[in-house]
């Protein structure tokens, strides 16, 4: 039976032997070309041509005339005694200089083998990088720790730990990234591969929370493993986080892949999507969809909690940072154990609250108006963005906001993959990863004819390649600025948002206004009048009220100031019954006479909205969000036309919520 090599290690194998045959034909080892995915192979031909060139062990004229002379008086003449026996000590003097080549081959072949055994150099360390905050290593078996920063190399055995408000990312030579969050401490219990990028490690988590972004492996032998006091984490390829807790308990949660997760001789296997918890000496959790809430804590009533309208149960396994009172700002994360019993593992006090709420699970019904994912309904209307190609049966991630009378409205759905994929990280600078050039980064570069440099300058900064390739499509989509796409990222929108956003023509603009030098402070007041008006349906001609908007600049010395601004007005529908008719198509519409009733306003009034070209479902929305915010309803229409999407518009009415509720606090 014949041991037969996996396809890509005879690949490499098949690779390796042209460029040694080159060597052989003359060609010299800096122009030996090797495929891409074959760099690692350079140091091996670099070595077989340096061997190559060693002078050949060669016996000095000297020694060679005396040994032949030596070797014709033994022929000529056989020694008493021993006739018909030839004296062979010539053999072994005439063999030492092949005796030493054969050696010299068989030290090469074994370094050559030596080196191919233990793998890229590289493989045997990591980078340290994006470090924010104290973080420390130390050597293993000892406390002597001391601060590391950007740029820092740390191999097998070390020891990191990052302080409760510090942060740093570990990048491997594959571009796998491990990012530490604040108070986490890991081991690099091994660290070491196989050329061609196949990355062969593991990492010791005893505290804290990691995210692990590790890159798909191209065979069966690669292999990453999470290990903890409570659990043992083996992926071949995907993005998921761990999160160790004091009280002997492992957190696990994927984003994208799969993860397999052993304790106590039990495993359990994790999609996307999906969370487990594993207790010390104790079988792993079966998995479970997770959930995040981010909002005020509403109502605490026993083992209880409502964030926003949603509420889950608190137990005594539940890790509580701080001291959440009703009212602070929370974030909630937990398990989905039935679509009725929601279970949060973690609970912390955060500073800022988010735009929506979101959920993980199987799309089990898709209607027109309303989906049914994991036994939780939601509405679904001109709001939703769908992304990606969802069927029934599907894995997906729900971003939703919760409207008036607990109905769920779903602003995002998302698929998620469960097969082992992922975006393959990869950069060309050591400080971000140790591959170097990356495949994925080249292929994006040639696709949107820009430098493979600033493809990767993007993904030195944090950015997947997946986010890249979005984030260069909307681009070229929409005629928006890279530089404009990412930093609404940085604001922390939603890709889902961003899309809405960015395929949006901002309504109103004033003319550019060039103000001649002048001596600091300088406050300048300028009053812009702005006549939005819309293109209804044919029959119908809306005029809208004109606003009128003060603006006030702080102008800096410089020989020309140029401003533009962007107003938001404020509309009043004030369609007569006819104009309704002519737009609606039906009088009355069902839709509307449920709103109006719904939120105590006239027919009129919601139909007004609708004729100005917005979805009952926006229309339901901006009324919920007016209800929740108390700012009145033109103004949150304003918003919209304004180029807001509304996740963005209901984060911004949180943040202009928070002073009030802080004075509150302060009256008490």
């Amino acid at each position: 039976m014949t041991d037969e090599k996996p396809l890509d290690e005879k690949r490499l194998d098949d690779q390796l032997e042209t460029g040694l045959k080159a060597l052989e034909n003359g060609q010299p080892a800096g122009e030996v070309n090797l495929p891409a995915e074959s760099a690692g192979l350079k140091p091996l031909v670099h070595l077989a041509a340096g061997i190559r060139d060693l002078p050949h062990p060669e016996p000095s004229v000297e020694s060679a005339n005396a040994l032949h002379a030596r070797l014709a008086a033994e022929v000529r003449r056989p020694a008493p005694g021993k006739a018909g026996r030839l004296n062979v000590r010539w053999l072994w003097a005439a063999g030492l200089a092949g005796a030493g080549a054969l050696f010299l081959c068989a030290f090469v072949l074994l370094a050559a083998g030596g080196l191919w055994w233990l793998g890229p150099l590289d493989a045997r360390t990591v980078t340290l990088a994006d470090v924010s905050g104290l973080v420390e290593a130390a050597p293993a078996g000892n406390d002597r720790w001391q601060a590391v920063e950007n740029g820092d190399h740390l191999g097998a055995g070390q020891r990191i730990r990052t302080a409760t408000d510090a942060t740093a990312k570990l990048v491997f030579f594959d571009g796998t990234r491990t990012i530490l969050g604040g108070g986490a401490e890991v081991i690099l219990t091994r660290l070491g591969g196989r050329w061609g990028d196949v990355l062969q490690a593991e990492v010791t988590q005893q505290a804290g929370g990691v995210q692990y972004e590790v890159v798909p492996f191209s065979n069966r032998n690669g292999q990453f493993r999470v290990q903890t006091p409570a659990g043992l984490a083996s992926v071949h390829g995907t993005v998921f986080q761990v999160w160790v807790e004091a009280q002997g308990q492992a957190f696990f949660t994927v984003d994208r892949g799969a993860v397999v997760v052993e304790n106590a001789d039990q495993q359990v296997n994790l999609a996307a999507g999906q969370a487990t918890v594993s207790r010390t000496d104790a079988a792993p959790d079966a998995p479970s969809y997770r959930f995040s809430l981010s909002d005020r804590l509403a109502a605490v009533e026993g083992e209880v909690w409502t964030v926003g309208q949603v509420s889950f149960r608190v137990t005594a396994e539940t890790v509580v940072a701080g001291d959440p009172q009703v009212g602070d700002l929370i974030l909630a994360q937990g398990r989905m154990l039935t679509a009725d019993d929601w279970v949060a593992d973690h609970i912390a006090l955060a500073e800022e609250t988010a735009a929506e709420f979101q959920f993980t699970g199987v799309v089990q019904a898709m209607d027109a108006e309303a989906w049914e994912i994991n036994g939780v309904t939601v509405l679904v209307n001109e709001v939703t963005e769908v992304d990606g190609d969802l069927a029934l049966g599907d894995t997906a991630l729900v971003i939703y906001t919760v409207l008036e009378g607990d109905r769920w409205l779903a602003l995002n759905i998302e698929k998620l993959e469960s097969a082992e994929e992922g975006e393959v990280p990869g950069t060309p600078s050591a400080d971000c990863t140790g591959s170097d050039p990356q495949p994925t980064a080249q292929k994006l570069a040639q696709q949107y004819g820009v430098t493979y440099e600033e493809i990767m300058g993007w993904f030195c900064q944090g950015y997947g390649f997946g986010e890249i390739d979005l984030a260069y499509g909307l681009s070229q989509e929409s005629g928006w600025a890279v530089a404009d796409i990412f930093a609404l990222r940085q604001q922390n929108l939603g890709w889902g948002e961003i899309k809405r956003r960015v395929r949006q023509t901002p309504t109103a603009t004033l003319p550019v206004a060039t103000l001649p030098v002048a001596t600091l402070p300088v406050t300048v007041t300028l009053t812009a009048t702005v006549t939005p008006t819309r293109t209804p349906t044919p029959a119908l001609t809306a005029t809208l009220p004109t606003a009128t908007l003060p603006v006030t600049l702080t102008v800096t010395p410089s020989p020309t100031l140029s401003v533009t601004l962007t107003a938001t007005p404020a509309i009043t529908p004030t369609l007569s019954a006819t104009q309704t008719a002519l737009c609606t198509g039906a009088d009355p519409q069902p839709k509307g006479q449920d709103l109006a009733a719904q939120y105590g306003v006239s027919y009129e009034e919601i139909m007004g909205w609708f004729c100005q070209g917005f979805g009952f479902g926006e229309i339901d929305l901006a009324y919920s969000l007016s209800v929740q915010s108390g700012k009145p309803v033109a103004e949150i229409f304003a918003l919209k036309q304004g180029g807001m999407g509304w996740g963005e518009i209901k984060k911004l009415l949180q943040d202009q919520a928070k002073p009030k509720d802080k004075d509150k606090k302060k009256d008490k």
